[in-house]
């Protein structure tokens, strides 16, 4: 199977001369070696708020430790959380989001074990419709694919 290095890492070709395939198993073991050239983990979006959980990450394929929280509203404030399967994540349980972007550091309860959901958790909105948000983890395990 051909192999082409990647940060210091081999991965398969996607389409090798064995003839799996874009979706055979080539892929599969694309999928994985590339899974573990990442270090870290940066969630980036921007969304319509009403006062409900967001789901951020859904069943995550390897631990992470939660690093920081950045927000930013287009007008008013809100108030936003971050949970680990339900459990806020201690420094980042009530932040507040203003028109200025401010970051918000996780200090405790911010290990995201393998398998696990990471929501935010919106509350309090005041004069706010739109909600631009970053989430920072760095991956801490290999996990499985």
């Amino acid at each position: 199977m051909a192999t082409t290095p990647y940060f210091g890492i081999p991965y398969y070709a996607a389409l090798d001369t064995a003839g799996e395939g874009l979706w055979g198993g080539t892929d599969d073991n694309l999928h994985l070696t590339w899974e573990k050239a990442i270090a870290f983990a940066q969630l980036t979006g921007e969304f319509p708020v009403e006062e409900r959980e967001y789901r951020l990450i859904t069943k995550t394929r390897w631990p992470l430790d939660i690093q920081s929280l950045t927000l930013e509203t287009d007008a008013g404030t809100l108030t936003a959380a971050v949970k680990i399967d339900g459990v806020a994540v201690t420094g980042l349980s009530a932040v507040s989001a203003s028109t200025t972007e401010t970051t918000t550091s996780a200090s405790a309860l911010r290990s995201v074990p393998e398998g696990a959901n990471v929501t935010l958790a919106i509350s309090g909105i005041t004069g706010a419709a739109w909600l631009r948000y970053n989430l920072y983890a760095n991956r801490t395990g290999t996990g499985t694919a």
